[in-house]
């Protein structure tokens, strides 16, 4: 599911992400040479491959969930989605290598069967989680495009929460931030405070974006 275009005019605006915060907050140098010097070290991954086609994945299911029935959304066959995802991910991030590759088949296939045994265990246990009563979705990969600082207007701070559900009988938002791993998410995960600041920071300008009081909107990971 491909992320909404965010227009931003860098004649005056600058954009900063949760990534830049992210590692500026581990490291200042390697911020530095990152986005000043422009000598990044970024590379294409499996792991994160994996990650943008079981975010698509998850998210396809639960809009049709919501926007149509459980039903429809159980009859969806996302094991073959999450390859098809997998595979076109994987093309787009092997032209951006210059066609060079950065895994295997094994290794894809490997990724695959793990992605698709994490897809039955929460097509099962879905219903501990999301309900269609009472409850609604607001959106999905919705864009974040707000001044960090209401005194410096033209620094924004440029990110997509995952999905919002809204519970209609408190009236309160729910952000959700998918996440994957290879060690699944521990009790040090959860205390990651990397991993909470990013989905404190959506909360935080959702809440201002939408004038919803912090109160009535909380927080998940998935």
């Amino acid at each position: 599911m491909p992320k909404p275009k965010i227009d931003i005019n860098y004649a005056y605006q600058k954009a900063v992400s949760y990534s830049q915060y992210s590692i500026y907050s581990q490291c200042q140098y390697q911020w530095y040479l990152t986005y000043i010097k422009k000598q990044s070290s970024f590379k294409p991954s499996i792991y994160l491959i994996y990650g943008t086609a079981m975010h698509e994945t998850i998210q396809t299911y639960l809009q049709t969930m919501y926007e149509k029935s459980g039903k429809a959304a159980d009859e969806l066959d996302i094991d073959k989605l999450l390859e098809e995802r997998l595979v076109e991910n994987y093309k787009l991030s092997l032209e951006e290598n210059n066609n060079e590759h950065f895994t295997t088949k094994e290794e894809l296939k490997e990724f695959l069967a793990d992605g698709q045994a994490t897809l039955d265990w929460f097509k099962k246990n879905r219903k501990k989680y999301f309900s269609i009563r009472n409850t609604e979705l607001v959106g999905i990969e919705i864009p974040i495009l707000l001044p960090v600082l209401e005194d410096i207007p033209n620094v924004l701070m440029n990110g997509s929460i995952d999905f919002i559900i809204y519970e209609k009988n408190t009236e309160s938002y729910t952000i959700y931030d998918i996440k994957t791993s290879t060690k699944g998410w521990s009790d040090y995960e959860k205390k990651d405070q990397t991993k909470i600041n990013q989905i404190l920071l959506y909360k935080r300008f959702y809440s201002k974006a939408m004038n919803i009081p912090k109160t009535r909107s909380t927080l998940s990971s998935l």
